[in-house]
C-alpha cells in the first residue's frame, strides 16, 4: 500500500510538470509546438528547449532539418514564480543534417 502510495505521489509531481501540445499543423504549412512548465522546482529543460526538441523530431521523421518562423514565451521565471509557456512555429525544410 505505502509503495502504491509514493508511486502515485511520485507520477503526480513529474506528471503536472510540464505539458507539451503539438506540433500541430497550421493553415499556412508552418507547424505550432507549446510547452507549458508549472512546476515548484527548476525545470531540466527550459520551455523553449522542450519546443525545439519537439520540432527537431518531428522534422528529423522527415529528414529534414528545423526552419523557425517565430518563437515567444511567456511567464514568470526565478524564485517567485516557475510558470513559463513557449510557442514555436516552425516548418520543416531542406535536408536533415547527417548525425
Amino acid at each position: 500500500m505505502m509503495r502504491t502510495l509514493g508511486l502515485l505521489l511520485l507520477m503526480g509531481l513529474v506528471g503536472c510538470a510540464t505539458g507539451v501540445s503539438g506540433p500541430r499543423a497550421a493553415p499556412d504549412g508552418t507547424f505550432v509546438v507549446s510547452v507549458s512548465n508549472s512546476r515548484m522546482f527548476r525545470a531540466a529543460l527550459e520551455p523553449m528547449d522542450e519546443a525545439l526538441a519537439e520540432a527537431r523530431f518531428k522534422c528529423w521523421s522527415d529528414q529534414k532539418s528545423v526552419a523557425v518562423v517565430s518563437h515567444r514565451v511567456d511567464g514568470a521565471s526565478g524564485a517567485a514564480g516557475l510558470s513559463r509557456m513557449a510557442t514555436l512555429r516552425f516548418r520543416c525544410a531542406g535536408e536533415s543534417p547527417a548525425l
